[in-house]
């Protein structure tokens, strides 16, 4: 049995070829990627894949009328799972393209656009401060608000200072010394250096119920 022989840039005479050429898939075009006596080729017809009765055996080439003219009738074995294939039609040699590497295009900047200062080491450790007092400041609020709760369940008028009004009414410290400068806000009860607000007030305030002439009379409040 005789090996087709083929050159790089012309297609072989049809003939019947040991299974030792490489059939590496078809594309989605339709095209046949080969490799005949180590150089690559298009290959444009058909792949028929062959029995395995017929390979021991050997293949039977096509008829000399169904093979196209300049082309060829070629054995080869699949690259992936090493099944017999038969390709009937002609081939044409790949051409090498060299490889390029692909570079991402340089971003235009300008001078005047700022750049984003890199953290140092001062920096993070002021962050990771700010966020500590952060949590620590809303632990607080939390067992005050468990305070309350367990104070107004008791029948108790509690007591609260300026941390929680401000959370409560959602106004800065500042802005509620300045409106009780001005009476918009109700004074607090000093006892020694501790100054608080019977919530019922708080709330009376956030309602819109307390006004410049609201009195504060004793009554029962829990510390």
């Amino acid at each position: 049995m005789k090996t087709t022989q083929i050159a790089p840039q012309s297609a072989p005479e049809s003939t019947s070829a040991e299974p030792c050429n490489l059939y590496r898939g078809t594309n989605k075009a339709g095209v046949h990627k080969l490799e005949i006596g180590g150089h690559l080729f298009d290959g444009y017809g058909k792949v028929q894949r062959h029995k395995s009765e017929q390979a021991s055996k050997g293949v039977q080439i096509k008829p000399a009328s169904e093979v196209p003219k300049n082309g060829l009738a070629l054995q080869c074995v699949s690259a992936k799972t090493g099944n017999l294939f038969l390709f009937v039609g002609t081939v044409q040699a790949q051409k090498k393209v060299a490889h390029v590497e692909q570079r991402r295009p340089a971003t235009a900047t300008t001078t005047n656009q700022p750049t984003a200062p890199k953290p140092t080491p001062a920096l993070i450790q002021k962050k990771t401060a700010s966020t500590s007092k952060v949590d620590g400041k809303n632990q607080s609020i939390a067992k005050e608000m468990q305070r309350i709760r367990e104070a107004k369940e008791a029948g108790l008028d509690p007591n609260v200072r300026m941390e929680f009004v401000e959370h409560f009414l959602n106004i800065s410290r500042a802005t509620l010394y300045r409106k009780m400068d001005t009476s918009q806000f109700p004074k607090p009860i000093k006892h020694g250096h501790i100054n608080f607000w019977p919530l019922s007030v708080i709330e009376q305030f956030a309602t819109g119920q307390w006004t410049a002439q609201f009195t504060q009379t004793s009554h029962p409040v829990s510390e």
